[in-house]
């Protein structure tokens, strides 16, 4: 595999990654407002809404400092 195809790759599953959270945080919204409407009060869909968006900006900010390093180290 070349570099180019590399980036490629690490380019879709970034892009994959984050359709799948948002398609995690709506539906944990469309759950919980679900639930409050009906319920009244509110549950863990919440809590788990927002650690999720925690956990994934630390993450990706984990991984663009991850990869600022590396690029350095890269000779052409």
């Amino acid at each position: 595999m070349s570099r180019d195809d590399n980036e490629a790759e690490s380019f879709y599953t970034a892009r994959a990654g984050e359709i799948c959270f948002c398609f995690l945080i709506i539906c944990l919204c469309i759950w919980g407002l679900y639930d409050y409407i009906t319920t009244g009060e509110l549950h863990f869909q919440w809590a788990l809404m927002f650690l999720s968006i925690l956990i994934f900006y630390r993450v990706k900010s984990f991984l663009l400092k991850k990869n600022k390093k590396e690029d350095l180290h890269i000779k052409p």
